[in-house]
């Protein structure tokens, strides 16, 4: 949120006009929730998942959310329903989309043997895996940079 306290300046420089923006010191860290399991790093704040060997692993945005909301309720069961309407909210999808979400992720934890996500039979979704949340912090720049006005002139 701008203030008074955190914009600079205009200053006119002889081809363009630049905006001075300087955030204020007293803006502290931002600080993000990593989850940590079986050697993954997930980090929703970034849409992140990192392997045990630190490579990136790609899931499709749908897939991320649902990992997402399981590793976040880990030692839970989530109910089909629930999880639909978490990450489909609004519109009507079919069991097959979760499924696939579901089957995706699977493949992507190498979970063949369904040890981490176990389908509860009539209930939902459990995954199982021990999870343990890290808080990091997000580096927040704190020196002046100038930003080139788009479309301005000279004044």
């Amino acid at each position: 949120r701008l203030s008074e306290d955190n914009i600079g300046t205009l200053t006119a420089e002889p081809s363009s006009l630049y905006i001075v923006h300087i955030l204020n010191d007293t803006v502290g860290d931002h600080w993000e929730q990593v989850f940590c399991f079986a050697g993954f790093v997930l980090d929703p704040d970034r849409a992140e998942l990192h392997g045990p060997d630190g490579s990136a692993i790609r899931l499709r945005p749908k897939a991320f959310e649902l990992l997402s909301l399981l590793v976040t309720n880990n030692r839970r069961v989530v109910g089909k329903q629930e999880l639909m309407e978490a990450i489909w909210p609004g519109i009507h999808v079919g069991e097959d989309s979760l499924f696939q979400c579901i089957r995706e992720i699977r493949t992507a934890l190498g979970d063949t043997e369904r040890h981490m996500i176990k389908l509860v039979s009539g209930r939902g979704y459990l995954f199982t895996a021990d999870v343990t949340v890290r808080q990091e912090a997000s580096e927040l720049p704190h020196a002046a940079r100038d930003i080139p006005a788009s479309g301005a002139g000279a004044t």
